[in-house]
C-alpha cells in the first residue's frame, strides 16, 4: 500500500504539499502544488483501507476542468511479489472541455502509474 496522503505528491508531480489539518494519520485535506508552481490542488481523503489496500479521495479544488471528481486507487495482489494497481475515478467535465479534462486526467494517471511502477519494479 502506498503510504502517502497525496496521490499527486506520490506521482512526483508536485514539489510541495501541506496537510491542512495537521494530523498526517487522519489527513482529510492536503494542498499540493505542481512542480512548475502553476497549479494547486486540494484533495480530501474520503476512505482508506489498509486491509483492502485502497485509498479514495476527491478534489476539493483543482485547476482541471471538472467537477465532482472522486477517485480510488487499489492494489490487488496477483502472485508472489506481483500486484495490479487499479485506479478508477468519476467526474463531470466542464461543458465544452470534455477532451481537455480527459487528456489532463489521462496524463496524471499515466504519470502516476509509471512512477508507482518504477518505484516498485525490481
Amino acid at each position: 500500500m502506498v503510504d502517502d496522503r497525496s496521490i499527486l505528491r506520490h506521482q512526483g508531480l508536485v514539489t510541495a504539499s501541506r496537510d491542512l489539518h495537521g494530523d498526517r494519520r487522519l489527513s482529510v485535506g492536503t494542498s499540493v502544488a505542481t512542480k512548475d508552481g502553476k497549479a494547486t490542488f486540494v484533495e480530501t481523503q474520503t476512505a482508506r483501507s489498509e486491509a483492502e489496500h485502497s485509498y479514495s479521495y476527491t478534489f476539493k479544488s483543482s485547476p482541471l476542468p471538472v467537477t465532482g471528481y472522486a477517485s480510488t486507487i487499489k492494489v490487488v495482489p496477483k502472485s508472489d511479489g506481483v500486484s495490479t494497481v487499479i485506479w478508477s475515478s468519476t467526474y463531470v467535465p466542464d461543458l465544452g472541455k470534455e477532451q481537455d479534462a480527459r487528456e489532463a486526467l489521462t496524463g496524471i494517471y499515466e504519470a502516476g502509474l509509471a512512477t508507482i511502477k518504477a518505484k516498485f519494479t525490481k
